[in-house]
């Protein structure tokens, strides 16, 4: 019903007829036929990955390894999605007025902070437990980086893919989507596995530190 909503309320198509046909308009192959695309695609499923399963086992981390009550972990979450506001409004505004525009180092910046970040949670139990100021903090700076990351990206599958970039964009979420359903069953059973939730969220830290080598191609020469 929204979806029908939100047709109904799209102005109508101006502007000359771009003369495109089915044969010529960009299909599903464009995802591997450009390379720019690819690699902005490859770096919204490794971002997605901290994203999902930081969103599941936080709380879960924080019972089974703290002891803390249930209630008060789940009201973690609330500052986890109040750092995302933030940061899906804030990491915006310092691409257009820090970086002139320029969504990569953006992008890179918030993933490289999101493994800091990781870091920080993974070594928790190092600090005499976990206090409620301490993991408030880290769950508002997880919402800022793990979870601000997506309007950047949006924005970037569009720009490296002008000539289609509904098609761009598309493509590109539905690669994150895979990743986003397949990661946290697979976090669960490794923590599982091996009892150790700190295990997680170091092998966590290389896919976002991914993120910034899948991208670091597309970024333009420095000009002299």
């Amino acid at each position: 019903a929204t979806g029908f909503l939100a047709l109904g309320t799209l102005p109508p198509r101006t502007g000359p007829d771009s003369g495109d046909t089915a044969e010529t308009v960009p299909g599903p192959g464009l995802l591997f036929k450009d390379p720019a695309l690819f690699r902005t695609s490859v770096a919204g499923c490794l971002l997605v990955v901290g994203q999902f399963c930081f969103t599941g086992y936080m709380p879960l981390y924080l019972v089974d390894r703290f002891g803390w009550g249930q209630a008060d972990a789940a009201r973690t979450l609330a500052l986890v999605h109040t750092g995302a506001i933030v940061g899906r409004l804030g990491w915006g505004w310092v691409s257009d007025r820090v970086f002139g525009g320029e969504r990569l180092e953006t992008l890179s910046l918030t993933a490289l902070l999101g493994a800091a970040l990781l870091g920080a949670v993974a070594v928790l139990p190092a600090l005499n437990g976990a206090s409620g100021p301490l993991v408030g903090a880290l769950a508002f700076g997880a919402g800022l980086t793990l979870l601000g990351w997506q309007g950047l990206h949006v924005a970037l599958l569009a720009e490296v893919s002008p000539v289609a970039p509904a098609i761009a964009v598309s493509l590109g979420f539905t690669a994150v989507y895979v990743f986003s359903m397949a990661s946290p069953p697979l976090f669960g059973k490794l923590v599982e596995a091996t009892g150790n939730y700190a295990l997680g969220w170091l092998i966590l830290i290389p896919l976002q530190v991914g993120t910034v080598l899948a991208l670091n191609p597309l970024r333009r020469p420095s000009r002299i």
